[in-house]
């Protein structure tokens, strides 16, 4: 094989891996979008796309620039940022709803990511008679 046909060869295969990257990549995202609400860990998704923790951090902050951890938290908080303008559900159950075992992690994680607490987003996001669900 001439250096040429090896080079066409190798950008073929190399193209096609790319895809497959690319394809289990977007599945990873999609699960996560689909299961933030749950209970889900990192096991799950190396059990589930039979990668590594590295490979799957690596993956994610490639695509969404966010780790593992972060991205399922960043996920959770903008739910219940969404929850917490729609409805008048209290904190206790907006947590519970996006994932949070407890309140105090949601109010934390909420604070990281917002800058503020759910109760002061509550009050400078909503507008007048917002809310009631």
């Amino acid at each position: 094989m001439k250096i040429t046909e090896y080079r066409k060869a190798y950008q073929r295969v190399s193209d096609i891996c790319k895809i497959k990257e690319t394809r289990k990549s977007y599945e990873i995202v999609a699960y996560l979008y689909r299961r933030y609400q749950e209970d889900v860990r990192m096991k799950d998704l190396i059990e589930n796309f039979g990668m590594g923790a590295v490979e799957i951090n690596r993956i994610l902050l490639q695509y969404v620039e966010k780790n593992f951890g972060d991205f399922v938290n960043y996920l959770r908080i903008n739910k219940s940022c969404q929850l917490l303008v729609e409805t008048d559900h209290p904190q206790v159950d907006i947590a519970v709803e996006v994932g949070y075992n407890t309140v105090k992690t949601f109010q934390r994680n909420f604070y990281r990511f917002q800058g503020m607490t759910p109760s002061k987003y509550r009050s400078t996001v909503r507008r007048p008679g917002e809310g009631k669900k």
